[in-house]
């Protein structure tokens, strides 16, 4: 095996210890396949379509849970159906200058 074979950023190790000895344990590199049930869940899940997009605003009952809280919180009356969902203030303020 190449020591220059990064494995993942390791390739100082590799030289120094060898790189069958270095095993990149890091999010996204399992030294083991998954196990078959959780590869026919997945398979399952992804042919189901019981999945997809939030609509942009958000869900409806969770911007109406938000709101309620925000209105007891700030003492203002808000709506779920006036509110919308973002991620972040760049995303929001964008959405709000919108025509």
């Amino acid at each position: 095996m190449d020591p220059e074979d990064v494995r993942g950023g390791c390739a100082a190790e590799g030289r120094t210890h060898g790189p069958e000895n270095v095993f990149d344990f890091s999010l996204g590199n399992p030294d083991l396949p998954p196990p078959q049930a959780a590869l026919e869940k997945a398979a399952g899940l992804l042919t189901c379509m019981n999945h997809g997009y939030m609509p942009n605003a958000g869900f409806p009952d969770v911007r109406e849970a938000l709101a309620g809280y925000a209105s007891e919180l700030y003492e203002v009356p808000l709506r779920g159906m006036t509110s919308s969902l973002c991620c972040g203030a760049e995303a929001g303020s964008t959405w709000c200058s919108r025509p």
